[in-house]
């Protein structure tokens, strides 16, 4: 069959290359079905002979069938992307909890998104157990962003270095219960002034990003935007320590941040001359020597220092105290318990069909903070007893003639089976692997992002969801971890806990994570 592909890439009459190629593939045809009469597998030889059967029939039009398959394997290989609108899912998960119950077992509990690893507990102990100093430390350490609902669990977050404020409070939670200190979530919408909103997020104007965060049906961070306040809809910790000599719940905002401020950069505005520009006849564009002259401007004033150096906001503070009560007037509770409620989680979904077909293979759900940035592979194996001889026979799956290998795709996670389908498929069949993000819902209907990936059947698919969430953080755990179990000589790959499964986010089919 190699020498049939190399004759019909020489230059000649198409016709009679294809004479020349098809006289070539008779014999192969042959001597596979004498391979397979030696094998004694009936059924791979009449699936043999079905496809020499097809394959004769599409010689009867040679012009056209090449040419159909070409433009379709270039038509499953593009990636596209679509938003739709899906319904709101029931919140009937939320259990409210009243701010004076006692704690309960699960405030000190270890959970699938708050973990108590290694690492966790080191760092409780390097912070002394002390409710105080692991507040601040995570309200002085942790940046933020603005985005609602939880995708990290208390591993990710700490390796990841920011987080909003589910996050934050997923790993501040993890760090008390990690020292024997009960701890619960709570969230509600609170009004806040717009000058501590400014201080929040770091910035000299808070308009644009009001107006941004304020208008998306899924994102509804700012639910209220007044002239001198806003209602914003936070997420805090509350965690049950000695106050005025009694034990007692106290509120912890480690995401509410309070931050230096400093001038920022200040440079001269380069003077752009456009006849001077032709003149040179630079192989740059314009807008290169701009930022070049930009650049040079701010290393003759910051020298040895980088843009992300010297910006307008400075180094994170220690948080607000701890307070018996909100920081901020509450308006409306939306939950207080042990974990944050289903709803409130980013969701993932992978489902596996052919390519323009409405069968399902595969599919399966997953709680994004439960396995952001651990391995997700799709693998396929031999799908009945025979397969397994025929490929041997062929010398390995990749030699074995596509029609005669049957196999059956599953999702891993790490060394764990996620889903394992029952329907066989031929190998090279063209398949569509669609990542479904399911964002958390609020009051309103949110959208749901499909990401859609092209394939075929025996090739390896490999993901991890939330890469946005890579930072050098991350990638400075997952090297420690790889360096340290190489040195043990122990491959941690299967162990979802393990602090390596925080980084080497190279792919995310997911989206946004």
């Amino acid at each position: 069959m190699e020498l049939a592909s190399r004759m019909l890439a020489e230059p000649g009459d198409a016709r009679e290359r294809l004479r020349t190629v098809d006289r070539l593939l008779q014999g192969d045809f042959a001597a596979i079905e004498a391979k397979l009469a030696g094998l004694k597998l009936p059924e791979k030889i009449e699936a043999w002979r079905e496809f020499v059967r097809h394959y004769r029939t599409r010689m009867a039009d040679p012009g056209a069938a090449p040419h159909e398959q070409v433009r379709r394997h270039e038509s499953v290989r593009r990636m596209s992307a679509q938003r739709v609108r899906a319904g709101a899912r029931v919140e009937a998960d939320l259990r409210q909890v009243s701010a004076d119950d006692p704690p309960v077992p699960g405030d000190l509990a270890e959970s699938k998104v708050v973990l108590l690893t290694p690492e966790i507990r080191a760092k409780a102990a390097a912070l002394g157990g002390d409710a105080t100093a692991i507040y601040n430390w995570v309200g002085a350490n942790i940046e933020y962003f603005p985005a609602m609902g939880q995708m990290q669990n208390s591993q990710v977050a700490m390796a990841s270095g920011r987080g909003n404020d589910f996050d934050q409070a997923t790993l501040l939670v993890a760090l008390l219960r990690a020292s024997g200190i009960p701890a619960r979530f709570a969230s509600a919408d609170v009004v806040m002034p717009r000058e501590d909103v400014r201080e929040w997020m770091g910035v000299k104007d808070e308009t644009l990003i009001l107006s941004l965060l304020s208008r998306f049906d899924d994102f509804l961070l700012f639910p209220q935007v007044e002239k001198d306040r806003v209602v914003a809809t936070r997420v805090w910790v509350e965690a049950y320590v000695e106050a005025e000599s009694e034990k007692c719940w106290m509120v912890m905002d480690p995401a509410r941040k309070r931050r230096s401020f400093q001038p920022g950069v200040v440079l001269t505005r380069p003077v752009y001359d456009r006849m001077a520009y032709l003149r040179a006849q630079k192989s740059v564009p314009p807008g290169e020597t701009y930022l070049d002259a930009l650049r040079e401007d701010f290393y003759r004033r910051y020298p040895g220092q980088g843009f992300n150096q010297v910006p307008y906001s400075g180094s994170l503070q220690a948080p607000m105290p701890a307070a018996r009560e909100p920081h901020y007037p509450v308006v409306k509770t939306r939950f207080r318990g042990s974990e944050v409620p289903a709803v409130r989680q980013h969701r993932m979904r992978l489902t596996l069909s052919p390519y323009g077909g409405a069968t399902t293979y595969l599919s399966v759900d997953m709680v994004l903070p439960e396995v952001v940035l651990q391995s997700i592979t799709l693998q396929f194996s031999p799908a009945t007893p025979a397969d397994p001889e025929v490929e041997a026979a062929f010398g390995g799956l990749e030699s074995t003639p596509a029609v005669l290998a049957k196999v059956v795709p599953e999702f891993r996670l790490g060394d764990q089976v996620l889903a394992t389908s029952r329907i066989p498929i031929a190998m090279g069949t063209i398949l569509d692997l669609a990542v479904t993000h399911l964002p958390p819902v609020q009051d309103t209907t949110p959208y749901v992002n499909v990401n859609h990936h092209m394939f075929k059947a025996g090739e390896t698919a490999a993901m991890v969801l939330g890469a946005h969430l890579v930072t050098d953080g991350v990638l400075t755990a997952r090297i420690s971890s790889f360096l340290s179990r190489a040195a043990l000589g122990v491959d941690g790959r299967g162990d979802p806990r393990a602090s390596g499964h925080c980084g080497a986010a190279i792919s995310a089919p997911g989206g946004n994570g």
